[in-house]
């Protein structure tokens, strides 16, 4: 049948099953599929274009997709319960890097590194207010760092570096009702920063 393609529809307890690939590849999008993981992951062309960028490109703005990733959590890591109150997240990022991030919110410590499949995968959790869990395996320290604390409270964004003595140097500090174009803006270029973790 030349210039057609074929589907294999599969009927199964009532129900029509389609190939997952052929659908989501038809409207645009792509599949992976982790072996190993035994996991299939759908991006749309947007989506791809996000994993692109946050695997090789441009550090801030790789950065910025891995804020909106949400937390996954495997290979026998504990999802702990929050126990303090959110008024900042801080964020850090070993320098130059994009796929490695520490956030402390609520009283709770992540660690969580970005996967091939672009998943942002957690490594490690502690719980510094309540029962002082810890789940995981504690990381390396990051050595030269940077830092971005968005305050929720006063609506403002301070960044910096911390060095390997982890010792915070306060770069900036960005008022957003004064500053409308750093409205959820939550992570920002550094100066002389290079990226050096693109795969």
């Amino acid at each position: 049948m030349k210039g057609r393609t074929m589907v294999q529809l599969i009927a199964f307890h009532d129900r029509t099953y389609v190939p997952l690939r052929f659908i989501s590849e038809t409207l645009g999008g792509r599949v992976a599929y982790n072996a190993m993981k035994k996991r299939a992951v759908i991006r749309t062309p947007s989506g791809q274009q996000d994993y692109e960028t946050l695997m090789s490109g441009d550090l801030t703005k790789a950065r910025e997709i891995v804020t909106g990733l949400l937390f996954v959590y495997e290979n026998g890591v504990e999802r702990l319960p929050l126990t303090g109150e959110g008024f900042t997240t801080k964020l850090t990022f070993p320098k130059g890097e994009a796929l490695r991030v520490k956030q402390d919110y609520k009283g709770m410590t992540w660690y969580a590194e970005v996967d091939s499949d672009g998943l942002l995968v957690v490594r490690w959790q502690k719980d510094n207010l309540g029962e002082k869990r810890e789940t995981g395996t504690t990381p390396e320290p990051f050595g030269e760092a940077v830092y971005f604390t968005d305050s929720f409270i006063v609506n403002s964004l301070a960044y910096g570096t911390i060095n390997e003595d982890r010792v915070e140097t306060q770069l900036g500090l960005i008022n957003r009702d004064d500053n409308q174009e750093y409205k959820g803006v939550i992570v920002i270029p550094i100066e002389g920063e290079v990226r050096t973790d693109a795969r």
